[in-house]
């Protein structure tokens, strides 16, 4: 294997393989030129002249298998395995200083290794088996692709609401991913951990590059960890994305991810969609917002959460808040209306309200055992859901 490759671009691919790759574990880059793949023509045995072709990064874990692509001018075409580590730093370090990099395999000590120069250096990193990518095969679709930017937004909406991993086992590990749910000719895009819920709803043909067939009759869920990787390949052009068995896979224009979705029960979200409240409150996002923050930050300190009361009246809307003997009381609105007051957890209704832009909010609400929702009539399609909390 020989190629030359632009520094940006090699970094580029080894960035993502390392995003999945879990040390000591190899990626295997393939060199390929333009209109013939490797398992089809063998590796070279001698240098030609330069001509267009690209690499193939392959890295994979548990739950992902990837594949990043790059141009890149190929001498012999070839592959080789090796840890990712030594090789990523070494090009961060080295991408202001040098254009372009050159990679060939050589022999060392009776060893193949890598062999990465530039116009003035050249370092040697030793090669992996290549055995365990003999079983790891990369998904493709073959479906057309199109923007996909309102369904990467949709993701990145709901995992507002997500679990922590670290808060879920079991069966709850549903809900630390993103699930995606057909209903009625709509897509749902939901995340929930038990005290809040993040829904987007869709139409499905407004998502045409997006295959989900039967399985999103049930729904499928995204595990947490593919997410940034999943949204950064959706907005980096045109997509598309399909569901292969138990794998989600994403094909972007420079590379493909193939993700094993989670395999436990989602909870019955749908039944809290058709909830009727009594109350509304129409609020000012950027009002509510500091008032929100005032009342975490000068009170909580240290504390996990506040928990505060909306409450409206004759003089209009108060957000109050008590902790370790410190209160604060702020105006978020001067429209007066019959009395009425909620308490929910100030954190999460901070997180709630960041997905929205700067327009107004509602905040709709019963009472303490009914879920609030907050909405907005800038984004209809985006619904929060906080569980209230008593208040004195």
């Amino acid at each position: 294997m020989k190629l030359t490759i632009q520094s940006t671009d090699l970094e580029a691919v080894l960035t993502a393989a390392c995003a999945v790759s879990k040390s000591p574990d190899a990626i295997q880059i393939i060199a390929e030129r333009i209109g013939e793949a490797l398992s089809e023509v063998g590796p070279d045995t001698e240098e030609r002249p330069a001509e267009m072709g690209q690499i193939r990064v392959i890295a994979f874990n548990e739950n992902i298998v990837s594949e990043w692509r790059r141009p890149a001018e190929i001498k012999m075409a070839g592959s080789v395995a090796i840890i990712p580590g030594g090789l990523d730093r070494l090009v961060k370090a080295s991408k202001n200083s040098d254009a372009s990099f050159s990679l060939e395999t050589v022999q060392t000590d009776n060893e193949m290794s890598l062999r990465l120069s530039t116009s003035r250096s050249a370092h040697e990193f030793p090669a992996e088996s290549e055995a365990v990518f003999d079983r790891i095969v990369p998904g493709h679709t073959n479906g057309k692709r199109a923007d996909l930017g309102a369904f990467a937004r949709a993701i990145e909406v709901a995992r507002v609401a997500a679990a922590h991993r670290g808060d879920a086992a079991g069966a709850k590990i549903s809900m630390t991913g993103i699930h995606i749910h057909r209903r009625a000719g709509m897509i749902d895009i939901v995340a929930t951990d038990g005290k809040r819920l993040a829904i987007t709803t869709l139409r499905e043909d407004t998502i045409g590059a997006v295959s989900l067939g039967e399985a999103a009759d049930k729904g499928v869920t995204i595990p947490a960890e593919a997410i940034n990787m999943m949204t950064s390949m959706l907005g980096s052009g045109p997509a598309h994305v399909e569901v292969v068995e138990n794998n989600i896979i994403v094909e972007g224009p420079d590379g493909s991810v193939s993700i094993r979705m989670i395999d436990a029960p989602y909870p019955p979200y749908s039944t809290l969609l058709g909830l009727k409240t009594t109350q509304r409150i129409i609020l000012s996002k950027s009002m509510l917002d500091v008032a929100l923050q005032r009342s975490s930050v000068s009170l909580a300190k240290d504390k996990r959460t506040v928990a505060v009361k909306m409450s409206r009246g004759e003089d209009g809307v108060f957000i109050t808040s008590a902790v370790a003997g410190q209160s604060s009381s702020e105006c978020v609105s001067d429209e007066p209306g019959d009395e009425v007051a909620v308490g929910f957890d100030a954190s999460y209704m901070m997180a709630a309200i960041s997905v929205f832009p700067k327009s107004n909010i509602a905040i709709d609400f019963t009472d303490v055992s009914t879920p609030i929702l907050v909405t907005s009539s800038s984004m209809p399609e985006i619904t929060m859901l906080v569980m209230p909390c008593k208040i004195n």
